[in-house]
């Protein structure tokens, strides 16, 4: 009987240039691990900003900022005060757009009233509107001009006083310039709620005070 044998074949010798593929290769990954690795270090060390929650904090300390004080004048306002106002109206109106129920329960309990000198029916309109959409009662004044306690003499200061055990809000429209220093300082919480909900309109009329003196 013939004996079966299997032919051992020779395995040939990797040439030089398979040598250095393989070592170019293994190059490449050793230096793409090492940049992978400096790139995490680099983000370990380096501290990580969270703008959409740095922007939250600055207009969470500006809208405190705005809470109690009297608008005279947008000189008055930082730049984030005048974004807070602003968001918050672009969230009021979104609130309005979907018939949110909660909105008219924003200044429930309070009273705005509006004080103008000068006739506006647009600004007084608009305040009013924003006032009653917010749930605020409302004390409409469209011409104090011609009102017996304004013909009689009384002052500006002692209108707003009269105005002031009345109302919670005080929007008023006065032909008498104002600077910011000499604002008065008492005023409702919820003045920024009112102006910031009908901040159209307001920023249209800069010669108006919108304050809750």
């Amino acid at each position: 009987m013939a004996s079966s044998g299997v032919a051992a074949a020779s395995i040939p010798a990797p040439s030089d240039e398979c040598h250095q593929d393989i070592q170019q290769q293994h190059q490449q990954h050793q230096q793409q691990q090492q940049q992978q690795q400096q790139q995490q270090q680099q983000q370990q060390e380096e501290p990580v900003f969270d703008f959409a929650a740095d922007i939250k904090l600055i207009l969470n300390q500006a809208t405190i900022s705005l809470h109690g004080r009297s608008l005279v004048s947008i000189l008055c306002l930082s730049a984030a005060e005048i974004v807070a106002i602003i968001s918050a109206a672009h969230k009021i109106k979104c609130m309005y757009t979907r018939g949110d129920p909660t909105l008219r329960k924003t200044l429930q309990g309070k009273v705005v009233a509006t004080a103008f000198f000068e006739p506006s029916t647009r600004t007084r309109c608009s305040f009013e509107a924003a006032a009653l959409r917010l749930g605020a009662g409302v004390l409409s004044n469209p011409d104090l001009k011609a009102s017996s306690s304004v013909k009689k003499g009384e002052t500006l200061e002692d209108t707003v006083r009269m105005f002031a055990s009345y109302a919670d809000v005080l929007v008023l429209r006065h032909p008498e310039k104002v600077c910011c220093s000499s604002s008065s300082s008492s005023s409702s919480s919820s003045s920024s709620s009112s102006s910031s909900s009908s901040s159209s309109s307001s920023s249209s009329s800069s010669s108006s005070s919108s304050s809750a003196l």
